[in-house]
């Protein structure tokens, strides 16, 4: 990150005052950082900092947009941006600049944590007390994004207390994006309760597959859902309710691991709005007959075999995000199924699937029907992937759908948080 902004001395004072106003240095200082802050980025910020007093608040609001709670570990170094919570408890006047916290916590009381469970295994040292946490988010009071992980201190609990959640609620924090990770069971009815308290949830992703009864639901309105190991069609209703009478739904990306025939009905009102679908198992139906804009599938399990269903014509972005199929027609079914596709324009494929016998066949029909292909590495998770592309449909929250993100890819332009959820990402 580099930026000069020239200053002169004021004619009444002797402190440097900025040459220009400071909704340019503000917009100059968040154009030249990339969340996450890397450790470069959080050296020149804090070298900002110290130009004059005005710029401390945009600096700040930068340093600590986003940021990662987590008890010290032995021989564990804390990445840039991860706090303990002591510390921001010596600094909470500086959580008010924090719209995303990251946070792993246990549901336990005690003043000191044990380091082995009741079931005998080793505890989480890096989580925090819920208490702990509790008392941060009352200093958080713009937290848009919270990506939670909660451990269960005993195994006959899986949710918070009531009190807990009424305390919560009376926050009122205007929580737009849940991440949320748990302990088993799977079948916790703590993602319910949770929604329950952040009715504005915009996007949700969380493992769940409760089957007990599902409480009374709040009106949500869903932009994103990512629900990859969900297969009830109770669990898809709760969270996507019909839009109302004469309104469209707001959902544009979805997961889920399958498709139920009883989930058909639930997903009609919702799926031509849907613009980018990612599924594990393959659907016993034609998906062009329910969702009938989509733009992108991502094919995320090796469950899938010939025939395809019969797919969109809309589709320009096809990801075959598995590194083997079980059945080996499926790769020589894409490549028949191009003709039939005339708006695709890029297919993206695992680099374990190259050595494939039918790839160059899916090479050659791509080439033939000008379908670019894109091969992530194996080494993704290290390396990164190989197109910005591919980064961007892994990233929760999704920042721009694949219109969005090659019309503001050509304008040179990378996609921005606020062109999606209508606010500033700091």
């Amino acid at each position: 990150m580099q930026c000069e902004i020239k200053v002169h001395q004021a004619s009444s004072s002797s402190q440097n005052v900025p040459a220009v106003p400071l909704e340019i240095v503000d917009r100059i200082l968040k154009e030249a950082c990339e969340f996450p802050l890397c450790r470069a980025d959080r050296q020149a910020l804090r070298a900002c900092a110290l130009v004059c007093k005005s710029w401390l608040p945009l600096v700040r609001g930068l340093l600590y947009h986003s940021l990662t709670v987590e008890n010290s570990r032995p021989y564990v170094s804390r990445t840039p941006g991860t706090l303990g919570p002591a510390t921001l408890f010596r600094r909470s006047h500086l959580l008010m600049f924090t719209r995303s916290l990251t946070i792993h916590i246990i549901d336990e009381f005690a003043t000191t944590l044990s380091l082995i469970t009741e079931e005998g295994i080793m505890s989480h040292p890096e989580c925090v007390r819920i208490l702990d946490f509790l008392s941060l988010l009352t200093h958080t009071a713009g937290l848009r994004h919270l990506c939670l992980s909660v451990f269960w201190s005993h195994k006959d609990r899986c949710s918070f207390e009531p009190s807990i959640l009424d305390w919560l609620s009376s926050l009122g924090l205007p929580m737009e994006i849940l991440d949320l990770k748990y302990s088993r069971p799977f079948a916790s009815p703590l993602v319910y309760d949770l929604v329950r308290v952040w009715p504005t949830i915009k996007a949700l992703r969380v493992d769940t597959n409760c089957g007990k009864p599902v409480p009374q639901r709040p009106n949500l309105r869903l932009r994103e859902l990512r629900l990859p190991i969900t297969s009830m069609a109770s669990v898809i209703e709760w969270f996507l309710p019909p839009p109302p009478p004469l309104d469209r739904s707001n959902l544009h990306i979805l997961e889920l691991y399958e498709i139920p025939e009883d989930g058909r009905a639930i997903l009609s009102p919702h799926g031509p709005n849907v613009s980018s679908l990612t599924l594990t198992r393959q659907p016993v139906f034609a998906l062009a007959d329910l969702f009938t804009n989509l733009e992108e599938l991502v094919i995320k399990g090796p469950f899938w075999s010939r025939p395809l269903p019969t797919l969109p014509k809309t589709l320009k972005h096809l990801r075959l995000q598995v590194h083997a199929f079980m059945s080996d027609s499926v790769i020589p079914a894409i490549a028949e199924g191009l003709s039939g596709l005339p708006n695709l324009r890029m297919l993206s494929i695992e680099e374990a699937l190259t050595p494939d016998k039918y790839y160059p066949t899916l090479r050659e029909a791509c080439k033939r029907h000008r379908v670019k292909i894109l091969v992530n590495p194996v080494d993704s998770s290290v390396m990164g992937t190989a197109h910005p592309y591919l980064a961007e449909i892994d990233r929760f929250p999704r920042q721009a759908t694949f219109s969005e993100f090659f019309n503001i890819e050509s304008n040179n332009h990378q996609p921005a948080v606020s062109a999606v959820w209508g606010v500033s990402p700091v």
